[in-house]
């Protein structure tokens, strides 16, 4: 080792049981990059195997931390009320001057992002593992009384230290378990959906997440490719003609029609479009569930419940005009499609 200028800079124990003391751990230091050098046990309570602290003076570390990061908009009080007072300014003449449902809905749309974009500024974040909520106070106070009981156990070789320690390890433990009973019990009570909350518990256990990609390849029946226009319209051509490709061998469209045409004939009335107001599309709105997901704008339920009454008259206005020309509008015909595939196939 000397011979590539590395030198052993662990000088004591770093194992320290009731009968013997061995070093079992080696760190080696480049001794021309590092001048000074201090290392020193760090004793964690948790197990008869100490830590090694090491300082190295005027040497840089570059560490790389493995953490997933994502892009959100930063949402509290302060940005949905400026959010909402900048929705009360506008005047919505673009909706208001135009006979073409897509053009209409489009400035609608537009006008609504770009003050969604203004309001919210996107920030990085991090992901967080959630601390436990069943730690209650007593739990965390026993924990470290544990962490006080090993030290004496593993520095006092007696028979009645390590007794007493080994019952207060499985009091502890009982005592966590009925804890997380408690807490899982309080949530399945509390719920609304029991089997989405059992889900989450489970998952929050396992400590299973899901992290959606981008797709950049897909293979067709034309071959592979990573145009993202190709992409979307064979997802598109897919789910399209899926309805198409299934086994229709055993269907008798003659006694169909058949059946159609010896059923009781009855005059309809002609359906009127009846238009609706500002309080029904409110109402309507409020009704929805309050979900933070989005859609491909951006803008979640959460954030179109607070601003419904400052987008109550235009948006009413297009309900209205699409209804009454048969019109849907083209825009609201989009869809994020993230296909989720089983383990095991391509």
């Amino acid at each position: 080792m000397k011979s590539f200028n590395l030198s052993q800079i662990v000088d004591f124990p770093t194992r320290i049981t009731n009968n013997m003391v061995t070093l079992i751990d080696c760190i080696f230091v480049d001794t021309v990059l590092v001048k000074k050098v201090i290392s020193y046990p760090h004793i964690n309570g948790l197990s008869d195997l100490d830590a090694q602290i090491v300082i190295l003076d005027s040497f840089m570390i570059k560490c790389h931390k493995n953490i997933s990061k994502k892009r959100v908009h930063s949402i509290n009080n302060q940005t949905l009320n400026n959010f909402l007072l900048m929705l009360q300014e506008e005047n919505w003449d673009s909706v208001y001057n135009t006979n073409n449902i897509n053009e209409m809905f489009n400035n609608f749309q537009n006008t609504l992002i770009r003050n969604f974009d203004n309001s919210f500024r996107v920030i990085t974040t991090g992901k967080r593992r959630k601390s436990a909520i069943w730690i209650a106070n007593g739990i965390k106070i026993l924990r470290n009384r544990k962490r006080e009981l090993y030290l004496l156990r593993r520095n006092i070789n007696n028979p009645q230290v390590i007794n007493f320690y080994n019952k207060y390890c499985s009091i502890l433990k009982k005592v966590i378990i009925e804890a997380k009973k408690m807490h899982i019990k309080n949530q399945i009570h509390n719920s609304t959906n029991t089997i989405k909350s059992t889900w989450e518990i489970i998952k929050d256990f396992m400590g299973s997440s899901h992290s959606y990609s981008p797709i950049t390849k897909i293979n067709t029946d034309n071959g592979s490719t990573t145009i993202h226009e190709e992409i979307a319209k064979a997802f598109n051509e897919f789910f399209v003609d899926i309805a198409k490709n299934l086994d229709n061998k055993h269907a008798d469209i003659n006694k169909a029609i058949e059946l159609l045409t010896k059923t009781n004939r009855v005059e309809y009335m002609e359906m009127k479009p009846i238009p609706f107001t500002e309080n029904e599309l409110i109402h309507t709105i409020f009704t929805m569930k309050t979900k933070k997901s989005s859609g491909y704008d951006g803008i979640s339920n959460m954030i179109l419940k607070h601003c419904v009454k400052a987008i109550s008259k235009p948006f009413t206005y297009i309900c209205n005009f699409s209804l009454t020309n048969g019109i849907f509008p083209d825009r609201c015909k989009y869809a994020l499609v993230l296909p989720v595939y089983k383990r095991g196939k391509n």
